[in-house]
């Protein structure tokens, strides 16, 4: 979790471990196809296998929000 000062507001950014991603992934019981799918955004599969394989350590803030709702789905926030 990241705490920052935004004009007199505390904002609370919540961070994405991605090594847990495939794990929740087929825990969910969902294909990468799937998962990209419930990220919206115009998220591909090729994506979902990067940030599994860790070719990406980042996602991109488009899709932070949808992230962030599957983890705590998941019971992992």
């Amino acid at each position: 979790m990241i705490l920052s000062n935004c004009g007199g507001k505390i904002m609370v950014k919540m961070t994405i471990d991605l090594d847990k991603l495939k794990e929740l992934r087929l825990k969910a019981e969902m294909t990468r196809e799937e998962f990209a799918r419930s990220v919206g955004q115009g998220c591909k599969e090729i994506t979902v296998y990067r940030w599994e394989t860790g070719k990406t350590k980042r996602p991109l803030p488009i899709y932070l929000r949808s992230l962030e709702i599957f983890y705590k789905n998941m019971g992992t926030y």
